[in-house]
């Protein structure tokens, strides 16, 4: 991928269904209802070829939900806070998310979050259409990556 030719030119490339690569100058910041104070950059969506939608999305301090994300009876949601401080709430569940906090919210819960650091957040938000599996229910999870005991991954093959 070499050097755009002109002012207007992208790196980005995408392949509906495939793939999509898209350098960081090359996000485009989208307005989403009910997420407020924020730069929102859609990084994957049905319109690319996926099944879901991923979001990249810059949370200045005091921004987030206006009002829940993902309430809809069939959408599942996830938050991944990259970095920050984030606080969330999933149906009548709350907690803080910190650099590694990740949620993930069943379907018709919906998931609001608000920036309350004293920086700019980064985090990752994620919905798609739920699949139910006979004879399980979704639940809340809420977890940090940092909090993970680390297996190596061959020794759990031998």
């Amino acid at each position: 991928m070499g050097y755009p030719k002109d002012l207007l030119s992208t790196r980005a490339v995408v392949k509906p269904g495939l793939y999509a690569v898209i350098p960081k100058d090359g996000l485009v910041n989208n307005v989403i209802p009910n997420i407020v104070d924020c730069r929102v950059s859609i990084v994957a969506s049905p319109k690319m070829g996926a099944s879901f939608v991923q979001y990249i999305i810059d949370v200045n301090i005091g921004g987030g939900t206006s009002s829940p994300f993902a309430t809809e009876e069939n959408i599942e949601s996830f938050i991944y806070c990259v970095n920050g401080k984030i606080d969330i709430k999933i149906g009548d569940n709350t907690d803080i998310l910190t650099d590694g906090g990740y949620a993930f919210a069943p379907a018709g819960c919906g998931l609001s979050f608000k920036n309350i650091g004293d920086e700019n957040a980064k985090i990752l938000l994620y919905k798609q259409v739920y699949i139910p599996l006979e004879g399980k229910e979704a639940k809340i999870c809420i977890g940090n990556v940092n909090n993970i005991e680390y297996t190596m991954i061959w020794k759990m093959c031998i």
